[in-house]
């Protein structure tokens, strides 16, 4: 494909339940797989992507991603009484430093007492 658009753009919304991409799980027979729910999420999003895209390149220089999230249920009643509470999100992606571990941080900055 061509070169890169300049401030090039594109919005995906894929509605539907989000599936985390989550570990492997074990099959009775001892395998490991991912389940399908997660197989057909990723194929629901690729397919609205390519929809979105339109013939455009793919972007190959560093960008932001601009994210927006629905679903915080892990941290309801653990750290916020209601995952409606969130109203924001910021977020980064860092790579890995050798040595270091994977990990999530994150928290919670209340805005409105």
């Amino acid at each position: 494909m061509g070169a890169e658009v300049d401030g090039m753009v594109v919005q995906v919304i894929a509605e539907g339940h989000p599936v985390p991409q989550g570990t492997l799980v074990r099959s009775p027979h001892g395998g490991l797989y991912y389940p399908r729910a997660l197989k057909l999420w990723r194929e629901q999003v690729a397919a609205q992507a390519r929809i979105e895209m339109r013939g455009l390149p793919l972007i190959r220089s560093r960008c932001h991603a601009n994210l927006r999230f629905y679903v915080t249920d892990a941290v309801k009643g653990v750290v916020i009484e209601d995952d409606e509470l969130v109203v924001g999100f910021s977020a980064r992606k860092d790579a890995v430093e050798p040595g270091h571990v994977e990990r999530v941080d994150f928290s919670f900055n209340i805005v409105e007492a």
